[in-house]
């Protein structure tokens, strides 16, 4: 029962630190598969950026030839047409930079990198500032009242500046994102080898303790047997001795006590006195009572040895 104890608790101990490893490496594959995704929407949403300040500056030539053209319903419909797009790619536009440089931050958000903070937020003018100001002299085409208007922010030079901002803010995601990956490898390797070096730490302190216990019981086991068997083969020994011993008491006392009996039987007690006869007879009572005690010996040695057979008779009893 102790033996069985003691498998079970180290068995126990095995399979919980195989399942605590397993756990780990689940859940931190969940975390990283988490992180993917929310790694896929900040690269998705750079790279809408170079695309959209392109699109703001097409938009905002294409307004300014329109407000100086001829004003009729047709460049109207056009106007109002490019100012909803313009106006949706301006705030499309706001949307991803509060989202990249989490100028909303909520708690549930994580930080913005080193490298991703330095670039949005230091150097004169920095990213975030120029996102700003570029949105902010878009908005100034919206409204076709304004006389503060300009086309110097969206020339190319001025948006190429821009666009490469975006573009090395893109990569620095993208690059963040392959080295979170690299870095899960790594730990994914490292849970691996902690995986076998555990199940050789179990093989080494756990399964060859326990497989030398069990083979130690089994030896126990083995020599309990042969002291068994040997003490079985004393067991039998004596009672063969003890059968012989029987056999020679049946042929040797037996005769000898039926001849003394018989040679009382036979005195002539004619010429004895009373005490002489009284004597005799005691003489053949006692040597009945020996051969009843021996009788009840050689009983007993059957009834030991599961040889002992019953007889079944018929008595009549009679009433005192």
């Amino acid at each position: 029962m102790n033996l069985l104890f003691r498998i079970r608790r180290r068995y126990i101990l095995a399979l919980m630190a195989i399942a605590v490893i397993i756990t780990g490496y689940t859940l931190l594959v969940f975390f990283q598969l988490e992180k993917r995704q929310d790694d896929a929407v900040f690269i998705n949403r750079a790279g809408q950026q170079r695309m959209l300040s392109q699109k703001i500056a097409l938009y905002v030539f294409q307004l300014n030839d329109l407000y100086l053209a001829e004003q009729n319903a047709e460049n109207q419909n056009l106007i109002d047409r490019n100012l909803n797009i313009l106006r949706s790619a301006i705030e499309r536009m706001e949307e991803n930079h509060a989202f990249l440089s989490r100028h909303q931050l909520n708690s549930d958000e994580r930080d913005l990198p080193e490298n991703l903070s330095n670039l949005y937020f230091t150097g004169s003018p920095s990213l975030d500032d120029l996102t700003d100001y570029y949105a902010t002299e878009a908005r100034k085409w919206l409204d076709f009242s304004r006389t503060d208007r300009q086309t110097n922010s969206f020339r190319s030079q001025e948006t190429e500046r821009l666009l490469q901002l975006f573009d090395q803010a893109t990569k620095m995601f993208e690059q963040n994102s392959i080295d979170e990956v690299i870095f899960l490898r790594n730990v994914e390797l490292f849970l691996w080898a902690l995986t076998i070096i555990t199940l050789i730490m179990e093989l080494v302190f756990i399964f060859r303790p326990m497989e030398k216990m069990v083979l130690q019981n089994f030896k126990q086991i083995d020599l309990q047997k042969n002291n068994a068997m040997e003490l079985l083969n004393k067991v039998q020994m004596a009672n063969s001795a003890k059968d012989v011993f029987m056999t020679k008491m049946n042929h040797e006392l037996r005769t000898p006590i039926n001849g003394i009996k018989g040679s009382l039987s036979l005195l002539d007690k004619s010429n004895l006195s009373e005490n002489q006869i009284k004597d005799i007879d005691t003489a053949i009572l006692s040597t009945e009572d020996l051969l009843f005690i021996y009788t009840e010996i050689v009983d007993f040695s059957l009834l030991t040895a599961g040889d002992f057979v019953t007889e079944e008779e018929t008595v009549a009893l009679t009433p005192f």
